[in-house]
């Protein structure tokens, strides 16, 4: 199964390669990923496990609410999005040509226009995903800070309106939650991740991402551990004596990854960890 979009973090390269460590041998009857974005890990997990309960949760409502409109109105979101992927890949591709125009046009009814119905506003986000710079999310304050990212290259020869059907039964399958990481249901024996916005990011996150945001989130998966939970967190790579302190039951270990840099024209080289207590 392809993911929908792209998204800023996702973990989907990570999993190609060292899948195995998401992977515990202790047995799980929920998974609960507390920062979901773009359900790169959701999905992994519903493959390796398919009869275990999944919540994704992101407080991202505007992201919670597209994979809800695909999912509950499944038939009229895939029509909707075919009809704007046509109408967008038969103007002349390019970054400063019609499809630019196009997209902000988009855009705008997306900010904007208090007219359009549900669907529409999941579909225009989506269009929107699939075709802005680099698939990553911005929130600016003149749109009070709801998605509003450039325009991308486009020169896109698909926007991949063929896997929504399969994407959506996915969907049927997990429970969608838009809530405060701290308030998400689980089970009494649940394996819990977290991958959240990154110690010192420059990104400019809608959710917080200082300090004492990241240890009392570091707190709060040692008490779940502490019960028995299982539980992972990703970041970047740091000194081990936080996670010692603030998750001394886990183990560290370190993944290497490459990312674009200077608009997709390098790769640029860094290391994360996966903080595990199994």
């Amino acid at each position: 199964m392809k993911l929908i979009s792209k998204y800023a973090g996702s973990k989907r390269r990570i999993l190609e390669n060292y899948g195995s460590l998401f992977i515990p041998a202790n047995k799980f009857d929920c998974f609960v990923d507390m920062f979901a974005g773009g359900l790169a890990v959701p999905a992994f997990i519903r493959k390796h496990f398919p009869n275990v309960r999944i919540v994704a949760n992101d407080n991202n409502k505007e992201l919670m609410f597209m994979y809800s409109q695909l999912r509950n109105n499944t038939d009229d979101f895939i029509k909707t999005f075919q009809d704007i992927e046509k109408t967008y890949l038969a103007l002349p591709a390019g970054p400063r040509g019609p499809r630019k125009e196009f997209y902000y046009s988009v855009r705008n009814k997306y900010l904007f226009d208090n007219t359009k119905t549900p669907v529409e506003e999941a579909v225009y986000l989506l269009f929107m995903l699939k075709t802005c710079f680099n698939g990553i999310w911005r929130a600016y304050a003149f749109a009070d800070f709801r998605f509003s990212a450039a325009a991308g290259e486009g020169k896109e020869k698909s926007l991949g309106s063929q896997n929504l059907l399969e994407f959506a039964d996915f969907l049927k399958t997990i429970e969608l939650v838009d809530d405060d990481w701290k308030n998400v249901p689980y089970s009494n024996t649940t394996f819990f991740y977290a991958d959240p916005p990154y110690f010192d990011t420059s990104i400019n996150y809608e959710s917080n991402n200082d300090r004492p945001f990241q240890l009392d989130l570091l707190d709060y998966l040692n008490d779940r551990a502490n019960e028995g939970h299982l539980v992972a967190t990703s970041n970047y790579e740091m000194t081990e004596t936080l996670w010692n302190k603030h998750l001394p039951s886990c183990s560290i270990h370190k993944i290497d990854i490459s990312h674009n840099a200077k608009r997709g024209t390098t790769k640029a080289k860094t290391t994360e960890v996966l903080v595990r207590n199994f």
